[in-house]
């Protein structure tokens, strides 16, 4: 019997190895207090309890490949957000996509971000989470049925390129679909990166065709070691009307701490400015472990309501 439980463990091993799937994830909790405001100042709410998500989506995965030989490589992702307060999830509406890799780059196929938010996400001193100070994704966070090819890095510079396949609407003479191309160029060397990219986001509902979004964006960074730069510039344009912003921020490594601030100016289609910040500090307490805690405003291009929000909270990836 005991030979037979060593065979059967072995043969899952090996069956486990061959597949190589793995289950990944990070769940982000903490408490946040939240307060609400017109443009004018006069506060229209106040909220504080228990948050999800504020520094990372809580989320859970799974993702494979297969050598298939070559140089080829095949592999796919399934990704759903979690409400880590509740345990809720959505299924996997993040990140769905099959991919081949090889020589040639990177074609992928599914739910996955488009290339300008990914160059926001980069270059944002907090990335893409809830308190970052970029607001303006053209063509959204991510898309469905999105066809993305990546080249090969040549001396430091890949392009993507990506369009929705979502061309078809739900029912005869009924539903959305929405059609988008994102473009992107990156160049990385050493202590740089910068980008840029522009994308077209343009919806038909029951058979009318919505004016298109399209969107500029650049951005970069730079490492000096004591503290690393980043900066993003936005335009978008629907109906010859333009929106904008721009953003900078600072990162400090500082033993197991690290400090960090951004700051972004927006232009609404009034012409109207506003500005938005965040501070903050994350404590590394292993190498899966951190905690943080974060102050930040921010108002909507158009200089609406502004939200200002402190939060603290505990991630643990696995």
């Amino acid at each position: 019997m005991k030979k037979t439980l060593i065979a059967m463990a072995a043969v899952a091993v090996a069956g486990a190895a061959s597949a190589q799937v793995t289950l990944y994830g990070i769940l982000d909790y903490g408490y946040q207090t939240t307060t609400t405001e017109t443009a004018a100042g006069v506060q229209t709410a106040a909220t504080s309890g228990m948050s999800t998500g504020v520094q990372s989506g809580s989320r859970w995965g799974m993702k494979g490949s297969e050598d298939l030989g070559g140089g080829l490589t095949a592999s796919f992702q399934l990704e759903s957000s979690i409400t880590a307060d509740t345990g809720a999830s959505t299924g996997f509406t993040r990140t769905s996509k099959v991919a081949v890799d090889g020589g040639f780059g990177t074609f992928s196929m599914g739910v996955q971000y488009t290339p300008s938010f990914s160059l926001v996400g980069g270059t944002d001193v907090v990335g893409t989470d809830g308190t970052t100070t970029s607001q303006l994704y053209g063509a959204g966070v991510r898309s469905d049925s999105l066809f993305m090819y990546k080249t090969p890095s040549i001396s430091g510079v890949t392009v993507t390129l990506a369009s929705s396949g979502d061309n078809v609407e739900t029912t005869a003479g009924s539903g959305t679909k929405t059609a988008i191309t994102d473009v992107a160029v990156n160049y990385a060397a050493g202590a740089m990166t910068l980008g840029a990219a522009r994308s077209s986001s343009q919806a038909t509902a029951a058979g009318v065709q919505a004016a298109a979004t399209k969107q500029t964006t650049i951005g970069g960074t730079y490492d000096m070691g004591a503290a690393k730069l980043y900066i993003n510039k936005m335009t978008q344009t629907t109906s010859a009307v333009d929106t904008g912003e721009t953003n900078v921020g600072v990162k400090m490594p500082m033993g197991a701490a690290t400090l960090y601030a951004g700051w972004g100016r927006n232009t609404g289609t009034s012409s109207v400015s506003s500005s938005d910040y965040v501070v903050g500090a994350d404590y590394t307490m292993s190498k899966r472990t951190n905690a943080y805690a974060r102050m930040n405003k921010r108002q909507l291009v158009d200089a609406g309501a502004i939200t200002n929000a402190f939060s603290v909270g505990l991630r643990h990836q696995f």
